[in-house]
């Protein structure tokens, strides 16, 4: 009987009745009904096979003698709840990686901080100087005045 293999898979998990009844979208006294049937739409069994992560050949193979397959601790997510939180696990990386971008942008300027100071003691310039010099040069001279301080 296939509301007995329904009956007997809810009640071999840690899923309620409740649960399962909020998840098919029917009340709880609708499913209790299923449990007595031999037909059942074949959305709520389709539907049963994504809670229970069972394939729907379980629901057709004899009770007696079956070893019934283990069976999620939770409730499958909706296709809403999971886009839901990949969105969130999404802008979650990306607040990271901005937050990783600023530190990084305050690293660099207090490097170059470090280096201008640097520059202006090696150099005897003043700070005028050197920015007027690292501005107007091309990136072969700017790497011929970083390295002239190293």
């Amino acid at each position: 009987m296939l509301g007995k293999k329904i009956k007997k898979l809810i009640d071999n998990s840690d899923i309620s009745q409740t649960k399962v009844a909020l998840e098919l979208n029917i009340s709880r006294p609708t499913l209790q009904r299923l449990f007595e049937r031999d037909t059942i739409e074949t959305a709520l069994l389709i539907r049963l096979c994504e809670i229970f992560n069972v394939e729907l050949s379980y629901f057709f193979t004899e009770l007696e003698g079956v070893e019934l397959p283990e069976v999620k601790k939770e409730v499958v997510e909706t296709k809403d709840d999971y886009w839901k939180v990949k969105y969130l696990e999404a802008q979650q990386k990306v607040d990271t990686l901005q937050n990783e971008i600023s530190q990084l942008k305050t690293d660099f300027i207090e490097f170059q901080k470090k280096v201008f100071d640097r520059m202006t003691i090696e150099l005897g310039k003043d700070k005028a100087c050197i920015e007027s010099e690292l501005v107007n040069n091309n990136d072969a001279e700017k790497d011929t005045i970083y390295r002239s301080i190293a």
